[in-house]
């Protein structure tokens, strides 16, 4: 089940595997540049597309789609156990730049650079859409799909360092260790 561009607050771990949204709000909160890249005659730093889910909506598609007759299956088409998940409303990366720094006071704005794709990175995908509509079509429907709401929340996350989080996280490591 392919799952496109996921973001929420835990998803530091993913370093620069991190979803554009909360990479760009990293570098914002840093206040280290972000670089926008671009293909001279191909396309524009930040034209590019990506088609994103908040994390919650991820567990929720999952349990519509558990909801749902089974499949009726063959040998050689499995096609019915496939779907994308995604909103279906792909967003330009410079529209992701402007969301964010529309949440961050004025000291925390990105820090944009405009780059060329890097030589040593083949085949870089312009635009990704991992075309959801049959998850869609079977009547699934997106709740947070506000995009400034949801970053609004990680941002506040973020900001507040999550020590509450970790801290809960933490606490039921040691829990687990101790009854091991």
């Amino acid at each position: 089940m392919p799952i496109f561009s996921i973001y929420g607050v835990t998803e530091q771990h993913k370093g620069n595997f991190g979803n554009l949204y909360t990479q760009i709000l990293w570098h914002a909160l840093e206040q280290t540049s972000f670089e926008l890249w671009g293909q001279k005659g191909q396309f524009d730093p930040g034209e590019q597309t990506r088609d994103t889910i908040f994390a919650p909506e991820v567990s929720r598609a999952l349990l519509y789609l558990l909801t749902l007759p089974p499949p009726q299956l063959h040998i050689d088409d499995i096609s019915d156990l496939i779907f994308n998940i995604g909103q279906g409303e792909p967003i330009s990366v410079r529209r992701m730049i402007q969301q964010v720094a529309s949440l961050l006071p004025p000291e925390r704005q990105p820090i944009i650079v405009e780059a060329e794709v890097p030589q040593t990175i083949r085949n870089y995908v312009v635009h990704t859409w991992g075309n959801p509509q049959k998850l869609l079509e079977k009547g699934f429907q997106p709740l947070f799909s506000d995009h400034s709401e949801n970053l609004q929340f990680i941002a506040q996350a973020l900001l507040s360092q999550m020590d509450w989080y970790w801290s809960i996280v933490e606490d039921l490591r040691q829990q687990a260790l101790i009854s091991a």
